[in-house]
């Protein structure tokens, strides 16, 4: 019989530890789980300010909540590095309100700058709330509300100004702006690619200004036009942003407008300049009997895909203004950069535009060059018998398109307002459309045709799906 070996069992080593390593370990411990806190609150404008000035990549720098008057501008010059960026932040999102004069201006790339609100009073200077030369930068569950008070009210006034690459404005609210000058401004100095992020934001009660320059989104300038930024804006939210005809102004190429939510609106998405945009998923609604000169899209220039928006309810009678607008131009070819450069080679496609006075408008505005070879492909454009009081033709043509071509149209309930009919437009098909409620809206889709904006590729908003403290499972 083989000897029986006792063993010590497993805790007794632990158990002969001395108590000094036991102590010391736990300091340790205790130290590392301090080093991944949250920083302690700065309890002061003047405390952040100086904190900013010596910030390093990967520094977390946290104002105490509050309500702070004229705090001044902050001038953040010190750059994080990628992945380790310096972050500025209310101690919880919205915890800080600036009222007076205030204002952030961001020289240094990678930063984040969160949940910070501006009210009562107006920036530091007209460049911007938040006025951004850098990039890798972040603006995210920020609020400005009704701050419009300037010394300058003659001069533009912005209230977010990007200039830079890669920079990005999510989760944010805003409200009330009532100053010349756009809220929120792609300013684009040079032709480089902006790739701008501006996602899932609200927009909403801005009242009508007195002329040009009170947009709400624009991403470049006349100078830029003919380059690319290749910027997003993507699943924002807009509710009585009636500053101009331009809600969203895009002067530069290549920037793609898709899945946001318009509610009563006297604007448009509006392609001023630059070529080669991408404009699908938006939805219009129009429910205020009050509203008129509301609008949806506005075309000028050439090689963008319009697919899968949804216009519904637009009342107008303005040349300008209509559920999609095909403008005309100040001549062919090569044109000052300000000019409206002439409409060609865009594809219109899987669009729905539905009980609006003016559905299409061809060669909208006062130029006299008509736009040339645009493609038209399974829209669908329809008046419904309680809506059809007042309804211009589902056309208006102010200068015929030179060479359209049109594949799976379907047009009903209005007259046409093309004679002859051209072919691969129908007007006697009766699409049967039925109505879906989608997160709270009601649309109507075709039942019994193939053609207009997809369901399933639809996502209407609500208010409360976006903006500060929605939290998000992915970037867009």
């Amino acid at each position: 019989m083989s000897k029986l070996r006792a063993t010590r069992p497993a805790f007794a080593s632990a158990a002969c530890v001395p108590l000094r390593r036991v102590l010391a370990a736990l300091a340790a411990a205790i130290l590392a789980a301090a080093s991944y806190a949250a920083p302690a609150p700065l309890p002061s404008p003047a405390a952040l300010r100086k904190a900013v000035a010596a910030a390093r990549p990967g520094d977390t720098l946290v104002l105490a909540d509050g309500v702070y008057a004229d705090a001044g501008a902050f001038k953040v010059t010190a750059s994080g590095a990628e992945g380790r960026p310096v972050t500025i932040r209310a101690a919880t999102p919205g915890g800080v309100t600036f009222t007076g004069a205030a204002q952030f201006r961001i020289e240094a790339n990678h930063v984040v700058l969160a949940g910070f609100r501006f009210t009562d009073g107006g920036p530091s200077s007209n460049s911007g709330v938040i006025a951004v030369k850098a990039s890798d930068v972040r603006i995210t569950e920020c609020s400005i509300i009704d701050y419009n008070r300037t010394s300058e009210p003659e001069k533009s006034m912005f209230w977010i100004a990007l200039n830079g690459q890669r920079n990005r404005v999510d989760h944010c609210l805003f409200k009330g702006k009532t100053t010349v000058g756009v809220l929120l401004f792609v300013q684009r100095p040079t032709d480089a690619p902006d790739h701008a992020q501006i996602y899932r934001n609200v927009f909403r009660d801005i009242p009508r200004g007195t002329g040009n320059g009170f947009e709400t989104i624009r991403i470049g300038t006349s100078h830029q036009s003919q380059s690319d930024s290749h910027s997003l804006v993507a699943e924002n939210y807009f509710e009585n942003c009636d500053g101009e005809i331009e809600t969203i102004s895009v002067k530069s190429g290549k920037n793609t407008v898709r899945d946001n939510t318009f509610v009563n609106c006297r604007g448009t998405i509006t392609l001023r300049h630059g070529a080669g945009g991408t404009v699908t998923g938006n939805i219009f609604f129009v429910t205020d009997p009050k509203k008129t000169d509301c609008g949806g899209l506005r075309i000028n220039d050439r090689d963008h895909v319009i697919e899968n928006n949804y216009i519904a309810g637009v009342r107008t009678a303005n040349k300008h203004l209509g559920g999609i607008v095909l403008m005309s131009s100040e001549g062919d070819g090569e044109l000052p950069v300000h000019a409206h450069w002439r409409v060609q080679n865009n594809l219109i496609r899987r669009n729905t535009v539905l009980n609006c006075q003016q559905s299409f408008v061809y060669g909208g505005g006062e130029y006299g060059t008509p736009p040339l070879s645009s493609t038209f492909e399974q829209n669908l454009v329809a008046v419904t018998p309680d809506a059809a009081a007042g309804c211009a033709p589902l056309i208006r043509q102010i200068h015929p398109i030179a060479t359209p071509a049109y594949r799976g149209e379907i047009y009903h309930g209005a007259p046409l307002g093309l004679e002859p009919v051209p072919a691969g437009i129908d007007t006697d098909a009766d699409p049967k459309l039925a109505a879906r409620t989608i997160n709270g809206h009601t649309l109507y889709f075709a039942t019994a045709v193939e053609a207009g904006a997809r369901a399933e590729a639809l996502k209407p908003l609500q208010e409360s799906d976006v903006g500060p403290g929605v939290k998000e499972s992915k970037s867009p």
